[in-house]
């Protein structure tokens, strides 16, 4: 009943005005001096506004520990998609262009040789068999669409297993020789030694791929 009737004792001019806020209290940075009064009006305004009104503070808080959030996402972003660029077309992906054709004889037709043939126009290539399909998984998941290139280096393979074979049979018979052997300096002796162990190595390789791709 008292509140009623303090309220009804009011004048209504005095009851539509906004209320008057409350006394602000001085803030920890106001009592230092030297430091306060180099502040501008609007830093002062600034900090006053974050100190007194906690709702205000922790708003600005959370703002900028978004904001800052995503500046740091969008740097990982952009850090993890330059390194897969780098990765995917520097390391895994060794060619610059695919040209598809609808005919596997047209590989074979002079014209095409010519240009795959012509070393300032093309300076490798390597035919492969394109295949498409589905992987429908077990469980009866979504289906996934996959493309799977099947190189054809066989022919390639076996003009290198071919090479290897001459360039054993070279060194070998040049370490088998008595004569090479007792005439020949002995950093020429261990060089054709390294070479015959590099091919040997090499030869393993080629007959692996060959049996892989059989």
């Amino acid at each position: 009943l008292n509140a009623c009737w303090h309220e009804l004792r009011e004048v209504p001019a005095r009851l539509m005005l906004p209320r008057a806020p409350k006394a602000g209290k001085r803030v920890l940075l106001e009592y230092i001096t030297p430091l306060w009064k180099r502040l501008r009006f609007t830093q002062k305004v600034t900090i006053r506004n974050l100190f007194r009104y906690k709702k205000r503070f922790f708003m600005t808080v959370t703002g900028i520990a978004g904001c800052t959030a995503l500046l740091l996402t969008g740097f990982g972003i952009r850090d993890s998609v330059s390194d897969i660029v780098a990765l995917q077309y520097n390391e895994l992906c060794g060619y610059q262009l695919i040209v598809g054709l609808s005919d596997e004889a047209a590989l074979e037709r002079p014209e095409l040789q010519e240009i795959l043939e012509d070393p300032a126009r093309v300076a490798d290539s390597l035919p492969a068999t394109q295949e498409t399909g589905q992987v429908v998984p077990a469980g009866g998941g979504p289906q996934d669409d996959i493309t799977i290139f099947v190189p054809q280096e066989v022919e390639r393979l076996q003009k290198e297993e071919k090479r290897l074979q001459g360039e054993l049979a070279r060194v070998n018979g040049m370490l088998s020789n008595e004569r090479f052997l007792s005439k020949a300096p002995e950093a020429k002796i261990q060089e054709e030694k390294e070479k015959l162990a590099k091919y040997t190595q090499m030869m393993e390789q080629v007959k692996l791929r060959l049996q892989q791709l059989r």
